[in-house]
């Protein structure tokens, strides 16, 4: 007599799964590219791969890829698909760890056990979102965001400064700092255009999650500034994606030090998406006000939201839910726009893990905001401030307009 197998078809096809991969070694550069090839074929939102001949596009790349070219032919078959959302990372880049730890819990078994581990890895770094730019004929690694509280900001390190070497060795955003986690190391930085104003400075690498640090940077981020008499609050938001990143925000406004100020500049530039359009209650001005009175007599009138002028940062690098949180800001009518236009970057997305370990950030969805199609347009400021931010020395004329227009309010 047959006994029925003690697991369902759907956890031994997992297990068949894994025991395949052990058994096959490890993945190769083509198996690595038509593995992407296929999850597009299957998943991408359009079943028209927005007008690419999908064979032809794994054909060039397949012409491409090797050892050393793997991620540059994956990465030029995915850009013809002219997607957001739509991208190959590796554990050498920092939205590597920042989305595995987004999706993990969504992410299947057999996925999970690519990456090892019981839970999404730590972030090896210091603080820090970079941007590849070329000034002067010569392309570098330049900060473009640093996080409030972070190793880099204690080091002294300034938006603008380029990222030159670590201990000697060519800088790498993740992969400089993965093997000297907790000790101190010289990094050497480029302050100007000047090829004489290289300096050294120490640096303590950390290999903490990304949401630690996101939360830190939030808390640590919140400051008042003083313009034309008036006292404002700025709060640097690098990633919105999380109720608990909400929560910090929330009670650093109504019940912090910040919540006696006279306005506030959310900024709200680069760094990574998320964001729920419930979100903007938090600055809605026509909510109920409550008093709940005791027996008593005393009274309680809870502080349900910022009722402020208040003011947005947003640039290309602002993608995703903070786009449609800008976009409803402006819809309701909740304050200015100070920046330049976001990154129109506005899909769905599904995380899956590669053979390799790579992971596939893939649009999955289109998205409509109010009847609008945010893809490829973006969110337009009120008032326009370009910034090429390479070598800029610290100064931020984003957050100056946006802290003059907020006094002016």
């Amino acid at each position: 007599m047959l006994r029925r197998p003690p697991y369902g078809p759907e956890v031994l096809a997992r297990i068949a799964a894994l025991l395949l991969l052990s058994a096959c070694g490890p993945a190769t550069p083509d198996d690595v590219l038509d593995e992407v090839w296929s999850l597009v074929r299957t998943h991408f939102f359009d079943p028209a791969l927005n007008g690419v001949d999908w064979d032809a596009a794994r054909r060039r790349a397949r012409a491409q890829a090797g050892e050393a070219a793997l991620d540059a032919a994956i990465d030029g078959m995915l850009a013809e698909l002219g997607a957001s959302h739509t991208k190959r990372f590796t554990r050498d880049d920092v939205a590597y760890h920042v989305l595995l730890e987004l999706f993990w819990d969504a992410l299947e078994p057999e996925q999970r056990a690519r990456v090892g581990g019981t839970g999404p890895p730590p972030l090896p770094g210091i603080g820090i979102l970079t941007e590849e730019a070329e000034v002067g004929g010569e392309r570098g690694s330049f900060v473009c965001t640093l996080l409030a509280g972070s190793p880099a900001e204690a080091a002294g390190l300034r938006v603008g400064d380029r990222l030159i070497a670590v201990e000697g060795e060519p800088f790498r955003p993740v992969a400089s700092f993965r093997e000297r986690v907790g000790r101190w190391v010289p990094l050497s930085v480029q302050r100007s255009a000047d090829p004489a104003s290289v300096e050294v400075v120490q640096v303590r690498p950390e290999a903490v999650t990304a949401r630690a640090q996101f939360l830190r940077a939030l808390r640590s981020s919140g400051k008042v500034l003083r313009r034309e008499s008036k006292a404002l609050a700025y709060v640097q938001m690098v990633s919105y994606a999380g109720e608990e990143l909400h929560e910090a925000l929330r009670g650093k406004l109504l019940h912090g030090p910040l919540a006696e100020s006279d306005g506030l500049v959310l900024d709200l530039r680069g760094g990574f998406g998320g964001a729920n359009p419930e979100y903007l209650e938090l600055f809605r001005r026509d909510l109920p006000a409550l008093v709940f009175r005791a027996r008593d007599g005393e009274e309680r009138a809870p502080v349900a939201s910022w009722t402020k002028p208040v003011v947005l940062l947003v640039d290309e690098g602002t993608t995703s839910g903070k786009e449609i949180f800008a976009h409803g800001f402006r819809r309701l009518g909740l304050g200015k726009i100070v920046g330049t236009r976001s990154a129109g970057a506005v899909l769905g997305a599904r995380l899956f893990v590669l053979s390799d370990g790579s992971v596939l950030y893939l649009a999955v969805q289109d998205v409509h905001v109010d009847g609008e199609r945010l893809e490829g347009r973006g969110v337009e400021p009120d008032v326009l401030v370009p910034w090429s931010r390479p070598f800029s020395g610290g100064a931020d004329p984003q957050l100056e307009a946006a802290l003059a227009t907020l006094a002016r309010l």
